[in-house]
This record gives structure tokens, sequence and C-alpha cells, in this order.
């Protein structure tokens, strides 16, 4: 490409949707982009390498790039050194997608020119949400900066502001240019003392000190400062002066310039605040937060002063965005940052040593992810853990949000300059990992860091890794946890259950595995091995004489939104030839809530294919009795915290009657799950609820036990 070819380039149409290009020879990579930004109203193009990107930008420049890094020929990197030496391509936001695991790539994508980076294996919903944020952050950026190079042009060609002052005489003399700036007309007669009460009064003394100074030698000065005009409107002006002597070296004369720059200086000011703030809350970046600990931590080696430094992340913070969408979720930041900055302003480190509040600092570093930085005089353990307390405490208050109440708690590591870290490196790493720490062992509370963590962040990293290959290396199986009818007093079907076999972390459970999968963007393949593994095992079933047998499948919120799903489901009955009576899938109550008329339809294409629906977790969620009239479900899955303490709990139990005669008015059958105790059963057998699991009946077994236990030997009584 030669930026000699940039006069033949396209430019942005008026028009309402964006264009996204990626450049990539991948077309798998290329069709997984393109799937990822399918929710988004964007147009996406796509290029195999450089010289067909050249030709799609002459056509339509695009409004953002996605661009490989490892390609044949030139790579990603040179491409975008040379896009950013064609002028219609600077300011394009270009994301630089790379592999893990190459340490120099992130400054080597920053130095060829990149706005930002993403590493692959990648969650669609993460490339979709930062695709997002870029388009609007540059197409602010984009339109700041049109504004300058317009205001620049306009500069070079007007004629500055000119005045003199006799200062024998004390007229002033201005061009008509420097009468508009300083809000007066042209002609008006001007003494030095009419112009100087322009100039805002914390500003006088420095400009009178500037003309005394050339009054005095001569000296020319250039100063900034403001003006006020009429109206009480603030302007800030660039000034430039000189005294102008006589034969006797007495100063007649000073002459100057005046320039309005006040457009400039705002449009510096607002790129400062794309680059170093916020776009959502307004909050300061991880970028502001490096530069201000860059400053901050030098200052405390000599004196006995400690920045304790906090990191909070939101615990389960995607299922907001999962159940109610992502305006939702930007409306919950923008509450939990303004409890953050309330907590800071509000709380001291003890009751003589307060917080220095000249540095206190509250940033957003990532999606869900805060920092908090205190400065102290004096160092008290426990007056930390007291402001952590009351700041993770600010934070689980419910937030009413369009008369939905939601309860948001978070993870807090804490990490003491110093002690824990004396660059601005290490400490962040250390802090980051006291936070994953906590998030780890129990969330919503905070831990302090300890050198022990480093170490277990790095087996977290691990197992992301090995389960990335478990599906490859066949390390995924199933087991199945029985259903009993209470009626009949049998097993009517088994729910199938994710586990996956590693030497390195032992055996891992259903929680884990999806919570990984969704994190890495494994989710679909995940539950696309559940559900065809799960058919194909109770055809096995079915063909040794229990042809009425039934299984369920879980789907994550993740996997419902997904627009191939029913096509998934019904591919996969296909394959195995099971009838679709005999599969129930299991919708968690959140994840059914959000985008109520997409999941309407969606419930309506799975029924049509003669499947079993069930809403799980119910109770714990957000349904309306209206909604659920609405949703053509079979089932309603009473989640395991209301029966694990039936019957003693009143509270629990009312509930429990409640959904279960509720299910009964709309002729839902019930299961209870979590089943433990026989008085738990009891209670639910005379409540009428129709079907249960749990470990007083059977854990999740294998498939081979299922068979001994339940299909071969003689039937027995279960529930008694």
């Amino acid at each position: 490409m030669s930026p000699s070819a940039a006069k033949t380039f396209g430019v942005p149409l008026d028009k309402d949707r964006r264009l996204v290009l990626t450049i990539d020879d991948s077309g798998e990579m290329r069709s997984l982009i393109r799937h990822s930004l399918r929710r988004l109203d964007v147009e996406v193009s796509e290029a195999i390498d450089g010289e067909t990107a050249l030709l799609a930008i002459a056509n339509e420049l695009p409004d953002l790039i996605l661009l490989d890094v490892c390609m044949p020929g030139k790579d990603g990197l040179a491409i975008c050194a040379e896009l950013r030496s064609i002028p219609e391509c600077q300011d394009v936001p270009i994301v630089i997608v790379s592999s893990a695991g190459e340490d120099d790539i992130i400054s080597r994508a920053y130095d060829a020119g990149a706005t930002d980076f993403l590493l692959k294996p990648f969650d669609p919903n993460a490339v979709a949400h930062r695709v997002r944020y870029l388009l609007r952050a540059g197409n602010a950026f984009t339109d700041l900066r049109r504004s300058q190079r317009r205001l620049e042009h306009a500069q070079r060609i007007a004629k500055l502001g000119y005045w003199e002052w006799n200062v024998v005489l004390d007229w002033v003399s201005c061009s008509d240019e420097a009468y508009r700036i300083f809000g007066g007309q042209p002609g008006m007669a001007l003494t030095s003392a009419s112009v100087l009460q322009t100039v805002h009064r914390d500003d006088i003394a420095t400009l009178n000190g500037c003309i005394e100074e050339t009054i005095r030698n001569g000296k020319p000065y250039a100063i900034e400062h403001r003006i006020v005009r009429g109206g009480g409107e603030e302007r800030i002006v660039e000034h430039h002066g000189q005294a102008i002597f006589d034969g006797n070296h007495y100063a007649k004369r000073v002459i100057g310039t005046v320039r309005d720059i006040t457009e400039q200086r705002h449009a510096e000011a607002k790129i400062h605040q794309l680059a170093y703030y916020d776009v959502l809350t307004g909050l300061p970046n991880r970028f502001m937060l490096r530069e201000h600990l860059t400053v901050v931590l030098p200052e405390l080696l000599p004196a006995d002063r400690t920045a304790v430094l906090m990191s909070i992340d939101l615990d389960r913070f995607k299922r907001v965005n999962d159940s109610f969408g992502h305006d939702f979720g930007d409306e919950l930041l923008c509450e939990v940052t303004r409890r953050l900055q309330a907590a800071v302003r509000t709380e001291g480190l003890t009751k003589h040593h307060t917080v220095r509040r000249d540095r206190d600092f509250v940033a957003r570093v990532g999606e869900d992810g805060f920092s908090v930085m205190m400065l102290v005089d004096k160092f008290d353990l426990l007056s930390v853990e007291r402001v952590a307390t009351r700041i993770l405490e600010s934070i689980r208050q419910p937030i009413e949000l369009h008369g939905q109440a939601i309860y948001c708690t978070a993870s807090m590591g804490i990490a003491l300059s110093g002690q824990d870290g004396g660059d601005v490196d290490t400490l962040l790493k250390n802090v980051d990992a006291a936070m994953f720490h906590a998030k780890s062992v129990a969330r919503n509370g905070f831990q302090f860091y300890s050198a022990s963590m480093t170490s277990a962040s790095t087996k977290q990293l691990m197992l992301e890794s090995d389960l990335r290959q478990a599906l490859d290396s066949q390390q995924f199986h199933l087991l199945y946890q029985p259903k009993f009818d209470l009626a009949r007093d049998c097993m009517v079907g088994m729910e199938a259950l994710i586990r996956c076999r590693d030497s390195k972390h032992g055996t891992i459970g259903a929680d884990q595995i999806v919570a990984c999968a969704e994190e890495t963007g494994l989710i679909h393949e995940v539950g696309e091995f559940v559900l065809r593994t799960a058919l194909a095992q109770l055809k096995l079933w079915q063909q040794t004489g229990h042809p009425d047998l039934k299984v369920s499948v879980n789907l994550s919120p993740l996997q419902f939104r997904n627009m191939a799903l029913v096509r998934s489901v019904e591919d996969a009955l296909a394959s195995s030839g099971i009838r679709p009576e005999c599969l129930e899938l299991e919708i968690t109550e959140s994840a059914v809530m959000h985008d109520v008329e997409h999941t309407i339809a969606t419930l309506r294409a799975l029924k049509l294919l003669g499947v079993s629906l069930s809403i799980d977790d119910f109770g714990v969620g957000y349904s309306s009795l209206g909604y659920l009239a609405r949703f053509p479900v079979d089932c309603l899955k009473i989640d395991r915290s209301f029966v694990s303490d039936l019957p003693d709990n009143k509270h629990e139990a009312i509930v429990t009657r409640g959904i279960i005669s509720m299910a009964r008015g709309l002729n839902l059958i019930t299961i209870a799950e979590g089943v433990e105790t026989q008085t738990q059963l009891e209670f639910l057998r005379n409540n009428g609820c129709e079907q249960v699991q749990g470990y007083l009946l059977s854990p999740p077994i294998s498939a081979e036990e299922i068979a001994v236990q339940f299909l071969r030997a003689p039937k027995r009584s279960v529930t008694h």
C-alpha cells in the first residue's frame, strides 16, 4: 500500500449504521467476528490481506478496523503502520487481534498505531462490547479532531487581534478582531484600565507583572489568561506583547497580539478526557491510574505515608447484562460509581489520622472493575479493614432501577505500597491477585495481598488454559441426577451435569466449567457437547426397554440468546433419533427475563420442535405472574435455597407453597431440587409437589450406575 493512494479513498457516508472492516486471512475467524457483532447495529465487511483491505477502504472508509497480526505476506502490524500513514485513516480506530502469549505484541501494536488490542481466543460478547465502546468513543474523537482541524485552518487564515498601548497618553487602539475578543465594539475609546477590566480578576496580577517587566527591560512576554466578556462568558486567550523604546530608552508604546484559543483548549481537554477517563462513568481509567501512581509512589519513599490500593470487582455482573441488557448494566455501574465516590469522600482510615483528601482516587479499570487509592499518614490495619467493609456495604445496599431492586455485591483485593510492591506494575499486579483470591474464596468480601496469591492466580490461568483443551482431549463427561415422581414413586428422568477429568485439578464441577466456558467463549461448544452426549446416552437407555425415559439439559443465558439455538437443538434431535418430547431444556429464571419478547419467540420456536421447557432456579429471579403466564413452559423448578431449610423456616415454607400453588393454577409441573432430608421430602409431597431430585434419593452418578441402580434393578420404592 502507498500513501499516495489516499486521494482515491472513500469518505464516510451520512448513514445510521457504522461500518466495521475485518482484515484476517482466516475465513473461520472472520465468520466468528461477524457472528460476535451480529447484535450490534453495524455492517461488517471483510478483507483477506492488506491489498484487499485497501480496495475496500477506497470504496468506503470504515468506522473501525479489526486487524489480525499473523497473516501471510505483510503482517498486521506492518499493515497498521501503513494505514496510519494515510490521512483519511489516521483517526479510524484500529484494533489489533493477536493470540495470547506474545509478550511484546501489545507495545509493538501501539507503536504501529493501534488504538486497542484483542487477544484470541475471545468471548463474542466481550468483542461486541469492546467494538460498541470504541465506536462510541471513536465517533466523539473523530468529531473533536475534525472540529480541531477546522479551527486550526480558520486560525491560519484569520487575522490575529492586534493592539497598541500609548504609554504616555494611556490610550489603546485595537484591530476589529481584538475588539471582538475583548467583547467591545470597534472604534470604542479604550484605556489600559478599561482593557484590564476584561481580564479575569485572578489573572490580572500575572498580566500586569508581564507588562511591567517588558516596560523595564523590553523583554517580550507570551502568556495565556482568561477574559470575562459581557454576561459573564469566560474565554481563554493567548497574549503576546513587547515594549517599544524611544531614543532615551523610555518605553513609549507597548504593542501586542491576542488570540482566542478557547475552542482549542476545550478540544484538547475533551481529547484528554477520552484518553484518560471512562466515557460511561466519568471516572479516571486504568491509564490515568497508572500515571497517578507513577507520580505518587516516589513521593511516599522518604515519608511516613502509605498508599492503600483497593481493587474492586462486581460479583456476577455478567448475569446482570445477560438478564437485563447492557443499558441496564451501564446504569448499575453509574450508581456503583456514585456510591464508591461517596464512600471514599466520607470515610477516614482512623479517628485521628484521616485519608489525605488531595490524593484520594477512584478509577474504573475494567467492565465491572474499579480501583480506589487512598494515602494515609499513619497506617492502621484495623481502620483499613473498616473502610473496606463500609465500601462493600455501600455497594451491597439494594439498587433501584426502573422499579426493580437489584442486589449487587463485590469482591475486593487490598495491597499496600512498600510491603506489597514499590513500583507501579508490581503493586497493580498484586492488588489484582488479592482481588481474584477474594472472588475465589467466597466473594462479597476483601482479602489483603500475600505472596501465596500470585501462585494461586497463576493456577487459575492454567485452569482456564486446560479447560480450553478439554473439548479436544475428551476430558469432559456427564453425570446424571435422577428425577423422581412422587405420585408414581419411580424415576421418570434425569438431569445431565457436565464434569471434567483433569490430572492437575481433579474433577471440576459444572458451575466452574460453565463460568470458565462463558469467560473464554467456549460455552456454545460445551453446550453442544452436553446436548448431543446426553441424547446419545438416552437413546441407549431407551433401546434397552425404557422408551419413555426423559433427560433434561441446562442452557446457559449465553446459549439461550444464541440465534442458532433452535437449529442446534433440532439438528441434535435428528442426529440422535430421540423423540422431542423426551428432551427437557432447563433455562434459568434470570435468563428468560432478559428481552421478554425475544424469550417468548425463542420458547415458542423450541416448543414447535416438541421439547419440554423448564424454568430453573425459580423463585430467586425476577419473574412476574403476568410474564410467566405468557411463557410456553411446562415445568417450574423450585430453587434449592427454598428447600434447604424446609419445613422449619416459615418464610421458605410459605414461598414454596406459593410456587407450587401458582404452578398448579398455570397447569405446570413443579420439581424441587436439593432434597436432602426425609422431612423435606414429606413436606413437598404433602403440599402437592410432583417431582423431586437431590442427594437423599441419589447424587449425580454415571450412566452405568443409572442403569444398575434404577433401570436393571426390580421396581422398588425410592421416595419412602
